[in-house]
């Protein structure tokens, strides 16, 4: 996933949907904007919404680590809920 964002030229979306029974729908969107990376994650369950923006931190550093150093993240419930503040 991170080689297909780092390749592809100018801005680009792609959407990742993950559907665990134990969690529900979830929903990944990166969008290259340049040399910056902004990634809304969108849970259909408030207990995973929670669970996932706790461990956000997490997941920003795996994606700076990747060598993506300007990323955004933003949660969001399935029912348009905010989850917690941009990152």
């Amino acid at each position: 996933l991170a080689v297909s964002i780092a390749a592809g030229p100018g801005a680009g979306t792609i959407e990742v949907t993950l559907a665990p029974a134990e969690l529900g729908e979830v929903q990944l969107s990166l969008a290259r904007e340049g040399e910056h990376l902004r990634v809304q994650v969108i849970a259909e369950r408030p207990e995973t919404l929670d669970l996932l923006r706790r461990h956000g931190d997490s997941l920003l550093a795996d994606l700076r680590a990747a060598g993506f150093a300007q990323t955004s993240l933003s949660f969001a419930g399935r029912d348009g809920t905010a989850g917690g503040q941009d990152r």
